[in-house]
């Protein structure tokens, strides 16, 4: 009934932290890990990213463990000699997300793409029934939130992500206490991976802002010509054309306009580069809903000034 979407689970909902729960799950789960993997030789390493914050969502505690299991005995199976699991927590706009990663078998495209198939596996009846991946998906959707599988290759192991939604309480905080969360801009976001820059759109349309996606440097350029921005978000690390480049073919031409630039690495942009390519805002990976907003509203403000 849950799977076909005509039954529901407990809706008993409270505020949970994200990272108290895979803690939890962690340690519950250590007879797999450890005492069962280290009977046949092998042996597993955790390794864990926690990030700092507020990573609040309302969910169920017992369903959300039941999936953080499953894809944990899935990662712990798919290793047999041994590896490494890490779990990684973080902030995304639109909620609060963990990544589950091994160094196991991996999976081939058939597998990726039917791996939250009721009934589907890889392993035999014998070991399962191919309920717990499709079970998880259900619970995830009926938070509100995706599962999906963020990165696998044969022979090289799995990442799998949860996005949680923010709690109620985070959401009113947003609209609460962020200045200017009310004044629209009209946003160019530019990056090479269709994954980042739809995200980025989502998060920019949450905050009651327009948003138009660009794929490369040059696209970008195409659709300033035709179309006026308060602000240009772009990638640095892109092919054919850098966001450096994109920012520098930018400057002058749109003196209306500020650019912003994403980058993992934010500490090593100077203020030199900044001055040289005309970036106003540097972003740090993973963008912040509230280090968005704060960013776009002070846009809007000097522009109205």
């Amino acid at each position: 009934m849950r799977f076909s979407g005509k039954g529901k689970g407990p809706r008993d909902y409270d505020p949970l932290n994200l990272n108290s729960v895979v803690a939890d799950v962690i340690t519950q789960t250590r007879p797999l890990w450890k005492d069962e993997s280290e009977r046949t030789g092998a042996v597993i390493i955790i390794e864990t990213d926690y990030s700092d914050g507020d990573l609040t969502t309302e969910a169920n505690a017992a369903e959300l463990r039941s999936v953080l299991y499953n894809i944990i005995k899935n990662s712990v199976h798919s290793m047999p000699g041994g590896g490494t699991l890490s779990f990684k927590t973080g902030k995304t706009g639109e909620g609060i997300y963990i990544t589950v990663s091994d160094t196991g078998t991996g999976m081939d495209e058939e597998t990726k793409t039917r791996i939250f198939q009721p009934f589907f596996t890889t392993k035999g009846f014998g070991q399962g029934m191919g309920l717990g991946m499709s079970t998880a998906y259900t619970i995830v959707k009926e938070h509100g939130g995706e599962i999906y599988v963020k990165a696998t290759e044969p022979g090289k192991g799995t990442s799998i992500e949860i996005i949680l939604p923010y709690s109620k309480e985070k959401e009113k905080t947003l609209k609460n206490i962020i200045p200017g969360y009310e004044c629209p801009a009209r946003v160019l976001w530019v990056d090479d991976e269709e994954m980042v820059r739809n995200a980025g759109k989502k998060q920019l349309e949450k905050l009651k802002h327009y948003a138009d996606t660009a794929a490369s440097g040059d696209e970008a350029l195409n659709m300033l010509q035709s179309r006026q921005y308060d602000l240009m978000i772009t990638d640095i690390g892109m092919p054919g054309m850098s966001g450096w480049q994109l920012a520098g073919k930018v400057r002058g031409k749109y003196p209306g306009m500020k650019v912003v630039v994403v980058t993992g690495w934010d500490t090593d942009v100077s203020n030199e580069d900044k001055e040289k390519y005309g970036i106003g805002y540097v972003l740090g990976k993973p963008v912040d809903l509230e280090q968005l907003n704060h960013l776009v509203a002070e846009v809007m403000q000097l522009k109205q000034k």
